[in-house]
C-alpha cells in the first residue's frame, strides 16, 4: 500500500513538471518531464534529446526564431547541463555542451571563495541564428555566489558521436564574462 501511494505521488509530481515548448512555426515541440523529447506537430516523437531528466528541478527550452535549432537547459540541485538539437533540412540531431567549456571561468570566479558547490544556468535569448546568450550563477562553499554569462555557439563542426548518441563539439561556450 505504501509503495502504491509513493508511486502515485511521484507520478503526480513528475507530471506536474512536464511542459511543452512549441517552436515558433508550430511544426515542432519540445516536451519535458521524465525525458526531453522533440515531437512533430501531431505529437509523434522525432528525437529523444535526454531520456533521463526526471531529477531536474527546472528544464527550459529556447527555440531559435527560424525553428531550426533549440537549446535545452536542465538544472539540478548542484549543477546543470545544456543540450541542443538542430534540423539540417532532412532530419534532427542532438548535441550537448562539454563541461570543460567553462573550466577557466570557474577557476577565475573561485578565487578565495572556496570550492564550487553548485551552479545554475538559463538560456536568455538568441543573439543570431547560431548564438544564444546563457546566464548563470556559481555558488561557493563560503556562501558567496558569482553571476556570469557567455555565448553558446553552434559551430557546425562535424562532431564525433559519443556513447549517448550526441554529436560532440557542435555547440561551444565562448566569451565567458563574470558579472
Amino acid at each position: 500500500m505504501k509503495a502504491s501511494i509513493l508511486f502515485l505521488y511521484l507520478a503526480l509530481v513528475t507530471s506536474a513538471l512536464a511542459e511543452k515548448y512549441p517552436s515558433p512555426d508550430q511544426k515542432w515541440s519540445v516536451t519535458t518531464g521524465q525525458a526531453v523529447v522533440l515531437t512533430d506537430a501531431s505529437g509523434a516523437p522525432v528525437l529523444t534529446i535526454d531520456n533521463n531528466a526526471a531529477a531536474a528541478h527546472l528544464v527550459q527550452a529556447l527555440w531559435a526564431p527560424d525553428s531550426k535549432r533549440v537549446v535545452i537547459v536542465e538544472n539540478y540541485p548542484r549543477g546543470s547541463g545544456i543540450f541542443a538539437a538542430w534540423f539540417d533540412g532532412k532530419s534532427w540531431d542532438k548535441t550537448l555542451q562539454k563541461d570543460e567549456d567553462g573550466a577557466a571561468a570557474i577557476k577565475q570566479a573561485q578565487g578565495s571563495r572556496g570550492r564550487l558547490q553548485a551552479e545554475a544556468r538559463l538560456a536568455k535569448s538568441w543573439i543570431d541564428e547560431k548564438s544564444v546568450l546563457i546566464q548563470g550563477e556559481f555558488q561557493f562553499s563560503n556562501g558567496n555566489s558569482r553571476a556570469y554569462h557567455y555565448i553558446l555557439e553552434f559551430t557546425d563542426q562535424p562532431g564525433k558521436r559519443d556513447q549517448g548518441g550526441y554529436l560532440e563539439g557542435v555547440i561551444k561556450g565562448t566569451h565567458y564574462e563574470l558579472l
